[in-house]
């Protein structure tokens, strides 16, 4: 139910241009948060993620913080590949952090165009019809189980 704000890179270098653009008008500092109004949860993100990827509903399972924590640990332990999820960050799930956007509206006129939730399925259809080149673009590992998979094919 939790879940961290994102901004999209077009939105971060609108921010800045238009910071440029009112320094006149600014205070010698400013400090200006920006991020997507609406926070989705890692609930949501993962269904939603698995739901493009599988085609139908992937629901999230829930693992008790000592399992996941535990589990996290013994693959980064045992594991050949490189473990995404790292023990700390389980300590971290229930964190949530929703991005208060008023100032940079007010004193910038910006507001985020892009949302996550609308460009997920963008990213996942890159992601499924070249995963190599998805990887490799987003300087990611590629799982042990994929590069198998691209081999046999």
């Amino acid at each position: 139910t939790h879940g961290q704000a994102f901004v999209h890179l077009d939105d971060l270098v609108a921010c800045f241009r238009r910071t440029v653009e009112c320094r006149h008008d600014l205070n010698h500092w400013e400090l200006f948060l920006i991020a997507e109004p609406d926070v989705m949860s890692h609930e949501e993100l993962q269904d939603e993620i698995g739901e493009l990827i599988h085609g139908r509903e992937w629901p999230t399972i829930r693992i008790p913080k000592a399992a996941a924590k535990a589990g996290a640990w013994a693959k980064d332990k045992i594991s050949s590949e490189d473990a995404f999820i790292k023990p700390w960050m389980i300590d971290m799930a229930d964190d949530h952090y929703p991005v208060e956007i008023r100032r940079a509206r007010e004193r910038l006129g910006w507001n985020p165009n892009l949302r996550l939730r609308d460009t997920l399925p963008a990213m996942i259809e890159r992601l499924k019809s070249d995963p190599k080149r998805w990887y490799d673009k987003n300087n990611l590992a590629m799982p042990d189980s994929l590069l198998r998979e691209t081999a046999s094919s």
